[in-house]
């Protein structure tokens, strides 16, 4: 039971593609070389950077969502009852978890560590608001969860080198029959909502 109850799922997509000769919607670099026969070039094209980022801006993962556990944490994309808009950050600000505490609809105070530095600010939200690591515009969505005793929330400002790294690792595709130019793509990722 605690192995069951403690374990983070993991969650897991797949796909199938025929790969044709007037194939347009592998055409991400706007030339003619996706019908070629040779499928080797099509897959290394879905695993390529320029396509993985693509899929990444597609998600809006600069940010990430977390709400504090008992023992693990639960990832919130999607549902989060706030927002975050990345404006500026620092580079030692990224990948770091970022503790907001709401006060009150329009006030709240973010805490975080920076190597054995312990940061602390109280700022409002709906407003672009400034720290020495990042400026952000947070804005509560439904308010009432927000204010609400529970669990802590936290953020993370996403890397984006970080995230085309994790992204590339999680993607998978191979070849089901070279003759009818099929392949299959997984993707693997403990939300479900990101790994669908």
């Amino acid at each position: 039971f605690v192995y069951l109850r403690y374990t983070i799922p993991h969650y897991e997509s797949t796909t199938i593609v025929q790969l044709t000769e007037d194939n347009q919607d592998l055409n991400i670099f706007n030339e003619n070389k996706i019908g070629d026969p040779n499928i080797a070039q099509d897959i290394e094209l879905l695993r390529s950077q320029v396509f993985i980022q693509r899929i990444i801006d597609s998600l809006d993962l600069k940010v990430s969502y977390f709400k504090k556990g008992r023992i693990l944490d639960f990832d919130n994309y999607n549902f989060a009852p706030y927002r975050v808009e990345i404006l500026e950050v620092d580079p030692e600000a990224y990948n770091v978890p970022i503790y907001v505490k709401f006060i009150s609809g329009s006030n709240y105070t973010l805490k975080y560590n920076l190597g054995e530095k312990k940061y602390e600010y109280r700022l409002n939200s709906n407003l672009p608001q400034k720290t020495p690591h990042f400026r952000i515009n947070l804005t509560a969505i439904d308010t009432l969860e927000c204010i609400r005793p529970s669990n802590p929330y936290y953020f993370i400002l996403n890397n984006p080198n970080t995230l085309l790294g994790l992204f590339a690792r999680q993607l998978k595709v191979q070849v089901l029959s070279e003759a009818a130019r099929t392949i299959k793509i997984n993707f693997a990722d403990v939300n479900p909502f990101r790994a669908s």
